[in-house]
């Protein structure tokens, strides 16, 4: 409002703010009014004194202007000056109501047309009202639902969409027009609301759609203008119209033969399409979904899916019209042959399905409705379809087809072309005619497992449930355990049998398979090789002065051949290759005068050892090409008086081309083996075979002056090998592996185990002209793990810097370019009087390839070049080898040690030195063009991980932060360094205190627990 003295009036603006109403002077019997206040002129006053001007306006509110309000006065002059709109205070007319859903009419009913009468109101009056909203839904949800809502400033009708999303509209009613979802039309002619005083009455003309079926609740909501409403309020329930059961309609083609069909079949709902859950067909003999075809198609999701084989699960989703496949034992669903399409009340689906040969026979084909309230048509039967006929089996193959033995694991292979399915059983018959009487007849069933006929042939021993390991025997035989395969193709199946033959069955036998299907259908005995069943092991004794090559030549595998203890067999014998299976054992006559197995054999025990001397350069033992399955245990093996043999047991040839002429399975068991105390030997055993065990043994006296003597060496040979609790006296080195030209192309000896054993040699060969290099020396092989081993006595000679253990991959000038050293694992090993320690080389002609090397918890001391030659350092990494980590050793080396660990060649990477105890030694860590510490970490180890060792004598500002570096060994705190005891005292400040919370440096009881019997 607005008073004007000059005038004496006071004004009134109208709603939209665009003119004036007035004027009207104080004290007259008048108001001026809009919606929002009335100024009662009679009650209202100005007066005036000096300065001021005092307005007093009587002014009441309508209900409808509610809610806090504030209080605004400007002043303006004559010449249009004005203070501004100054608020000087603030009042409520009155709080604002909530509004109120009264009533729906009708409440309840059924149809699918009906005009709803919604009563609405608000004590603020119906102006204060912004909508008012009908929902009529199963759930209080607009998603699927029929939900209009009236907007009273623009008195306009809209309509929610199916997903309950956007609003449909406008519609002003009672114009014509209508708005539609799926659930419901909303007519404008037939719709209309009226508001009187605080009440607003909506009429909403609904026309349901057929789809829109069931019992329906009636929301009502008011909302007023302020955003405030009543909340959905139940009012009543409806039902437009009532479910009806979906149908099946057709199937084509209603029956046929073939293993490929696309099917079409039409189901329908009168309730719409769009009613419809699920649409099912089933193929299969009989009315269950197990061992069946069984499909799903659902529309909502537009998704196929197929049962799985034991009616459990759905296998799926997949979309129509893609390249994706939907498979299980009886049929597969080709997705980019099939489609489904909606019109009306019908759904057509289009299956493209491929039957597997196994799923053969007369079958029936079923449809299937739902719709979305779980109601179905039932299974109708809509028509038949045979898939394939029955074919007969087929006994194609065993394994071996010939051999003989005592035992053996046959492969027979047995077919169907209605799939493995459909195979009932695979019989292997053995014997010299066509009769399970006096046989060794055994039946597999997929089903029931293994059958062996009894020794009459008239009745079935077993079975034997498929994957147990247990047997089945009669007079002739032991049979199992057994293990079943099929192959890509479905067709296949391959039965692995192990047999055990009885000595009394021992002869010339046919081989003879025969298959049979579940109808009962055979292939037919077939002869598909011969068996000759050889007697039992025998024990064979060749006296002293007898013919053991003879012996050799003549033994069966499970054979032991004995000799007389302290004779003496010379020769260069030959392993020769056999076939069957188990062990030919050469051994002493006299067993019980060998140490105990798991007993290292000494120098002491070598009169009590039958002798194999070879009485010239060549193997006293050597195995023929592909032999396999030789134990030799308890013997003494070495070369006549002055004759240093090239090799004392020859275990494959470096020279071999193939893995086929690569010995297999072989033991050397308390074996000791020498070379001549003054002319020495070249090897103990030349390691080029695979499956090889060499245990307890003491081998000595191996060294030359013109080449590296190896206690043990190979390379051309696959492994696994195990080494465990030997002596390995040699002056090149105990063990080497790799670094020669290998013949089997990509062949690196792999799955080693190095426990254990003595690595040494004597300490007055020092001051002989033999060949000294290394004590073990690895250059191609994978996974190895060495553990245990005591490694001492090793000086410089061939290797100027002496080191005891070396991993340098070898390619032999690039004619091995597949040589690698990768995952190894150096632990719980005692390594001491030597010159260097372990030397690490990755390259060689060019090739990179050590990786995965991990050193841990093993004990250096007495690395002393004053002694030993050399000039002082304990680890070298060269050549940029990948993955090393050196965790938790102690290394103590002579006080002018030259380096703790060096560095050449191309950088290291991903490498890790923690928690080792070591002395630093003048140079420390250090790599060549860089300074001490990290400026040689960072170049040779870009990206290195160093912490938490001590670094005995160090400078610690040359070295990373996290390190430790005590002035002497005296500070470190071992229990007795001076008597060799390593451990760190309870009170050494680096107990407790490596990354792991564990003490710097090794476990030394476990290294000493580790290693405590090898060097005995």
């Amino acid at each position: 409002m607005n008073y004007r003295p000059a005038e004496g009036g006071f004004w009134l603006r109208d709603d939209a703010n665009q003119n004036w109403l007035g004027p009207g002077r104080p004290g007259a019997p008048a108001v001026l009014t809009n919606s929002q206040c009335r100024l009662d002129l009679a009650s209202s006053s100005v007066s005036q004194a000096g300065t001021q001007l005092t307005v007093s306006a009587a002014l009441s509110f309508p209900a409808s202007f509610l809610g806090p309000k504030s209080l605004y006065v400007l002043a303006e002059d004559v010449n249009l000056a004005n203070s501004g709109w100054q608020r000087l205070g603030a009042w409520t007319p009155i709080t604002n109501q909530t509004p109120v859903a009264e009533a729906v009419t009708p409440n309840s009913g059924e149809g699918l047309n009906q005009v709803f009468e919604a009563t609405v109101s608000d004590l603020n009056t119906a102006a204060d009202l912004r909508t008012a909203q009908i929902l009529i839904n199963g759930t209080l949800t607009s998603a699927g639902g029929c939900h209009v809502i009236y907007r009273v400033a623009e008195q306009t009708l809209w309509l929610r969409d199916d997903e309950g999303r956007l609003w449909l509209g406008p519609l002003r009613p009672p114009a014509p027009g209508t708005l539609a979802n799926s659930q419901c039309t909303l007519e404008a002619s037939g719709s209309a609301a009226t508001a009187v005083s605080n009440r607003l009455t909506l009429a909403v003309a609904l026309r349901f759609s057929s789809s829109f079926y069931g019992r329906k609740n009636v929301y009502l909501l008011a909302e007023d203008r302020s955003l405030v409403n009543s909340g959905w309020q139940v009012r009543g329930v409806w039902t437009p119209s009532l479910n009806q059961a979906p149908a099946t309609v057709s199937l084509a083609p209603p029956s046929g033969e073939g293993l490929e069909q696309t099917f079409q079949f039409v189901v329908a709902d009168p309730n719409g399409a769009q009613d419809l859950r699920a649409a099912r067909l089933l193929v299969n003999s009989a009315l269950t979904a197990a061992g069946g075809c069984y499909l799903m198609y659902r529309p909502a999701e537009r998704s196929f899916w197929l049962r799985d084989d034991a009616n459990q699960n759905w296998l799926g989703p997949a979309s129509a019209a893609t390249s994706s496949a939907l498979a299980n034992s009886q049929c597969r669903i080709e997705l980019a042959g099939s489609s489904a399409s909606a019109s009306g009340t019908e759904l057509t689906v289009a299956a493209a399905l491929t039957f597997r040969g196994s799923f053969f026979g007369a079958k029936s084909v079923w449809v299937l409705a739902e719709d979305v309230n779980a109601t179905n048509s039932g299974w109708q039967r809509l028509g038949a379809w045979t898939p394939i006929n029955n074919r007969p089996p087929a006994a194609e193959s065993i394994t071996p087809s010939s051999g003989e033995g005592m035992s053996q694991v046959f492969e027979a292979v047995f077919s169907d072309p209605n799939g493995t399915g459909d195979l009932r059983a695979g019989h292997l018959l053995v014997n010299d005619r066509l009769s399970g009487a006096g046989a060794c007849y055994a039946r597999f069933q997929p089903t029931s497992g293994l059958w062996l006929r009894n020794d009459a042939g008239n009745a079935w021993l077993g079975p034997v449930a498929p994957g147990s390991t247990g047997t089945l025997a009669n007079s002739q035989c032991s049979v199992g355990p057994a293990s079943v395969a099929v192959d890509a193709s479905g067709n296949r199946l391959t039965v692995s049998l192990s047999i055990q033959f009885q000595a009394g069955f021992a002869g010339a036998r046919g081989l003879y398979l025969l298959a049979e299907d579940s109808t009962f259908q055979t292939s037919g005995w077939a002869g598909l090789g011969s068996w000759t069943v050889s007697a039992p092991p025998r024990n064979i004794h060749v006296p002293a002065g007898g013919n053991l090559q003879q012996a050799l030549d003549g033994a069966r595998p499970g054979d032991t051949i004995t000799l007389e203890p302290g004779a003496a067999y010379t020769g260069n014998f030959l392993l020769r290759r056999k076939t069957g299976s188990g062990l030919i054992t050469i051994t002493s006559a006299d067993a019980g005068s060998l140490p105990p197995p798991g007993s290292r054999v000494k120098p002491a025990d070598a009169s009590r050892l039958p002798k194999l001397i070879s009485p010239n350069q060549s193997p006293a033992v050597a195995a023929e090409a592909g032999a396999r399955g030789y134990r030799l245990a308890g013997l003494e093996i070495g070369a006549a008086a002055g004759v240093a043999a090239r090799e004392l047991i020859a275990l494959g040839s470096a020279d071999a081309g193939s893995l086929a002429e690569a010995p297999f399975d072989i033991e050397l068991d308390r074996l000791y083996i020498h070379g001549d105390p003054a002319a020495g030997a070249g090897r103990g055993i030349a390691l080029h075979s695979g499956a090889t065990v060499i245990r307890d043994c003491w081998i000595s006296d191996i060294k030359s002056t013109s080449e590296a003597a190896a206690a043990i060496s190979g390379g051309n040979g696959p492994g696994p090998y195990t080494l465990v609790n030997n002596r390995l006296e040699a002056a090149g080195a105990g063990l080497l592996l790799g670094g020669m030209p290998a013949r089997v192309a990509n062949l690196v000896p792999a799955d080693i185990v190095i426990r254990g054993n003595h690595f040494t040699r004597p300490p007055a060969w020092k001051t002989a002209p033999w060949q000294v290099r290394h004590l073990l020396a690895i250059h191609s092989a994978r996974r190895v793990r060495i553990e245990g081993n005591v490694f001492e006595h090793n000086w410089a000679g061939g290797d100027p810097e002496g080191f005891a253990i070396v991993f340098a991959v070898r390619t032999h000038g690039g004619a091995v370019p597949w040589a690698a050293i990768e995952d190894v694992t150096v632990r719980h090993n005692l390594l001491r009087h030597a010159a260097a320690g372990l030397r690490i080389t990755a390259r060689d002609a060019g090739v990179a390839a050590l990786r995965r090397l991990v050193i841990e918890n093993n004990l250096f001391y007495g690395i002393d070049h004053t002694l030993w030659g050399g000039d002082g350092r304990v680890f070298e990494v060269a050549g940029g080898p990948g993955e090393v980590t050196i965790d938790h050793n102690t290394c103590l080396q002579s006080a002018s040690g030259r380096r703790l660990l060096s560095f050449s060649g191309e950088p290291a990477f991903s490498f890790v030195f923690t928690n080792n105890l070591a002395e630093h030694g003048l140079e420390g860590v250090i790599g060549a063009g860089q300074s001490t510490g990290t400026a040689t970490l960072a170049a040779y180890a870009p990206g290195f991980r160093f912490e938490a060792n001590v670094l005995v004598g160090g400078d610690g500002s040359a070295y990373p932060p996290g390190n430790h570096f005590p002035a002497d060994v005296a500070a470190v705190g071992f229990v007795d360094a001076a008597n060799h005891d390593y451990r760190l005292a309870a009170s050494s400040p680096y107990a407790g205190a490596g990354t792991d919370a564990k003490d710097i440096g090794a476990d030394v009881d476990a290294v000493v627990a580790a290693t405590r019997e090898a060097a005995l």
